[in-house]
């Protein structure tokens, strides 16, 4: 029954497809009658490398068999990189050439197989079950190390969040003790209100930095001074070890330079914290310190834990390696920390004596800032009178009152509404008299820049603001960072005129 069951199984599974691509017509006939005959599918002969990209474009066989020297402005080789490159195909060269300059060329196409002609019906068997085999395993293990990432991407949000979530309770609680006093103290409103901005601002940020460690996937490496980096993250280090964990840092008072993706910085140092925290359940101290060292940038990230067993030193950057149970973590933290500092030029180990603690020691490249580009303010002399129309779009209603609000104290007329479809109606009466296009970027049933294109259909001549929030940026487009003040907006407002006069 056994071998019944492993016959029908074999049976039933579909025979490999495969391409030929061969100029020599006879010899490509002969090899599709043998492949035929060994129980594969010939889905097509082709005698030109011009021909096979395309065609394997459309055709997506399994596997290619395809000769090295080929008529046509392309050879084998040139054709194979390409479709390794653009269609993910593997190739197993079938050619008479074993010559040390062609098989170095070969190699540069990173081939599943080759067969040097002649070759018996075994070795072409075995060359393409090798192949699509392994290229199948090779899609398996990409899959795998997505689906590693996005854990390890989650994990890193959860501790990010929790960090966040006491800095966002303060500023909540500032917000609304200040707007209680100012009702009892009218008299000291303006310096409450100067405090509701800054609790504001902060939250903002805290809130641009969860959404872009949230949405974002690849790295986008910048300057960053690692000592400026170190004290702005100091509290929410702080709020993440709690009360009984004291976190010390230590830096030199003149900046760090390195290349690095910031927010990826960040999810590094939170993992160190939490792997240190857990460490500590009975409380001790976490310090940091950072220092130049033979052009580089040493990081030491030390707790008073319990420190590491011999035994399982070498083990701990391991992925899903860890020592707490089941629900307590998915050994991701420290996998990742490596990861990201080898992606950056970096180098991470750990010194650590059982019962004295655990030192993480991290080794980042030093380089020299980029000069940054300062954006010129506006030239106020040439600005245009604050009497411009303005078509405000925002489905907030508590935003859209206060934003029409302000634009009309500063002596534009607005025409204010939540809905794209109102926006149409409103343009299609108005033309041409509106000066500018004040939209979100997220909207009802359409979003902002789809909307922004179809009312420059009936005013070519629009220009157009957005509103949004960092992860929703339309690309290359002016557009209002939310949260904003009326002194940002005004302005914003101001240098959308500005451009419009100066076209």
């Amino acid at each position: 029954m056994l071998v019944t069951s492993a016959a029908s199984e074999a049976e039933r599974t579909p025979p490999l497809r495969v391409m030929i691509v061969e100029d020599e017509v006879i010899i490509a006939a002969a090899l599709s009658s043998r492949l035929k005959m060994l129980g594969y599918q010939v889905v097509e002969m082709v005698h030109l490398a011009d021909h096979a990209h395309a065609r394997a474009a459309v055709l997506v066989p399994d596997v290619l068999l395809m000769d090295i020297h080929l008529g046509g402005a392309e050879d084998g080789i040139d054709v194979a990189q390409r479709i390794r490159d653009d269609l993910g195909i593997p190739v197993v060269y079938s050619t008479a050439y074993a010559d040390p300059q062609t098989l170095q060329r070969a190699q540069i196409t990173e081939p599943y197989g080759y067969l040097v002609k002649p070759y018996d019906d075994a070795s072409l068997r075995v060359a393409l079950e090798l192949a699509v085999h392994r290229h199948r395993h090779e899609l398996e293990r990409r899959s795998l190390e997505r689906q590693l990432l996005q854990a390890q991407k989650m994990e890193a949000v959860g501790r990010f969040a929790s960090s966040v979530a006491h800095d966002f309770n303060n500023l909540l609680t500032i917000i609304t003790a200040s707007l209680d006093i100012g009702d009892m103290r009218p008299a000291e409103r303006p310096r409450l209100n100067d405090d509701i901005r800054r609790a504001v601002r902060r939250g903002a940020d805290l809130s641009r930095r969860l959404l872009l460690f949230t949405r974002r996937d690849r790295a986008e490496p910048k300057n960053v001074d690692l000592v400026a980096a170190m004290h702005a993250l100091k509290p929410l280090l702080r709020n993440l070890m709690g009360p009984e964990i004291r976190v010390a840092l230590s830096t030199p008072e003149r900046p760090l330079w390195t290349v690095i993706d910031p927010l990826h910085f960040d999810q590094c140092m939170l993992n160190l914290a939490a792997n240190a925290r857990d460490a500590m359940p009975d409380g001790g101290t976490f310090s940091i310190s950072l220092h130049p060292e033979d052009g580089g940038i040493i990081l030491r990230v030390k707790d008073t834990g319990a420190g590491v067993p011999d035994p399982i030193r070498d083990q701990i950057f391991e992925p899903f390696f860890t020592t707490k149970g089941p629900d307590d973590g998915t050994g991701l933290g420290l996998s990742t920390v490596k990861r990201i500092i080898a992606s950056h030029g970096g180098q991470v180990c750990l010194a650590s004596t059982p019962g004295e603690g655990a030192t993480f020691i991290i080794q980042l490249p030093a380089r020299s800032p980029l000069v940054q580009v300062v954006r010129a303010a506006p030239d106020t002399e040439n600005m245009p009178d604050a009497d411009a129309v303005i078509l405000l779009v925002e489905q907030d209603p508590e935003l859209l009152r206060m934003m029409n609000r302000m634009m009309t104290d500063a002596g534009h007329t607005v025409y204010a509404v939540s809905d794209p479809g109102l926006a149409m109606s409103a343009i299609q009466q108005l033309g041409d008299r509106v000066d500018l296009l004040l939209t979100a970027v997220r909207l009802p049933y359409v979003r902002g820049p789809e909307l922004a294109g179809r009312l420059q259909r009936y005013h070519p001549d629009l220009r157009v603001g957005y509103l949004a929030s960092p992860p929703d940026n339309p690309d290359d487009r002016a557009t209002l960072n939310r949260p904003f003040d009326r002194e940002r907006l005004l302005q914003f407002i101001q240098e959308q005129l500005a451009a419009t006069v100066a076209r």
